[in-house]
C-alpha cells in the first residue's frame, strides 16, 4: 500500500478523533499527532481516552499502534511547567509513554521550545574527518552536512544564541573540507564552497514562506495566523 492509499484508508481515524472535545490533531503519511490545551483538570484524561479510541479503530482495520514509536510531549513556559503539576507519562495501548522530547519531521522539540536540544543533535551527527581526498570530502560535506544543517532550519530563527555552536560546526567542517587554517577568515572559504553562513539560509526560508502566505495565502492554516500591519 502506498503512502496515498494508507492515507485515503486510515482517513475515517479523524471521525473518531473529532469525538473528543478540545483534542485536535495532524496527519502525516502514516504519522498522526494529537494535541490538547492542559486547560482543564480532565485533558489528560481525554487525551488518554482517545488514545484509547485510535488504538480501538487501528486493531480492528487491521493496523498496529507501537507504543515504542509513540511520544509525547507538554509544552509550555518555564514559569507554566514549574507551576502546574508534572505530567510524567500517558498511556497508549495499554503501554506507558514517557514525557520527554519528541521528533517532529526531524526537528526535536524541547519542552518549552529552547530547540538547544535540536541544534545539539544536529551538531553530534554533522562532524567529518580528513580521511578522503578534498573532492570526495567536499561532496560528502555538501550532501550530509550542509543539508542537515539546512534541515528545518526555520525553526531557529530568532532563538537563543546557544545556536551559535551551529556557526562553530559549519565553520569547522568547512575548513576541514577545504584543509584551511581554523585561524583563517571564513567567508572566502565559504564562498568557495558556495555555501551560506547559517544564519542567511534561515532569513531566505523565513522571507519565502511570507512570500506566499501573502501572494497565494497558502499554506492556509499559517495564513490564518498572519497579521498585517498596514502604516
Amino acid at each position: 500500500m502506498g503512502p496515498l492509499l494508507f492515507t485515503i484508508y486510515t482517513s475515517p481515524i479523524t471521525n473518531f478523533i473529532a469525538q473528543f472535545k478540545h483534542v485536535n490533531h495532524a496527519q502525516y503519511a502514516d504519522d498522526t499527532q494529537l494535541y490538547v490545551a492542559l486547560n482543564t483538570d480532565d485533558a489528560v484524561g481525554v487525551i488518554n481516552d482517545c488514545f484509547k479510541s485510535v488504538h480501538y479503530w487501528l486493531d480492528a482495520n487491521g493496523l498496529c499502534l507501537n507504543p515504542d514509536k509513540t511520544e509525547a510531549i507538554v509544552i509550555g513556559t518555564g514559569t507554566r511547567l514549574r507551576s502546574e503539576e508534572k505530567i510524567c507519562a500517558v498511556k497508549v495501548a495499554d503501554a506507558t509513554v514517557p514525557v520527554t522530547t519528541v521528533k517532529n519531521l526531524g526537528v526535536t522539540i524541547h519542552s518549552t521550545l529552547s530547540f538547544d536540544r535540536h541544534v545539539h543533535n544536529v551538531c553530534a551527527l554533522c562532524h567529518i574527518r580528513q580521511c578522503m581526498s578534498v573532492d570526495d570530502t567536499k561532496a560528502v560535506a555538501t550532501a550530509l552536512v550542509s543539508s542537515r544543517l539546512d534541515c528545518c532550519n526555520s525553526v531557529l530563527s530568532g532563538t537563543s544564541q546557544s545556536n551559535i555552536k551551529l556557526h562553530r560546526v559549519q565553520n569547522a567542517v568547512t575548513h576541514t573540507v577545504m584543509a584551511t587554517s581554523k585561524r583563517e577568515h571564513i567567508t572566502p572559504v565559504l564562498a568557495e564552497l558556495h555555501w551560506l553562513p547559517i544564519a542567511a539560509p534561515i532569513d531566505f526560508k523565513i522571507a519565502t514562506i511570507t512570500f506566499n502566505l501573502l501572494t497565494m495565502e497558502r499554506p492556509s492554516y499559517l495564513r490564518d495566523l498572519l497579521q498585517l500591519r498596514r502604516p
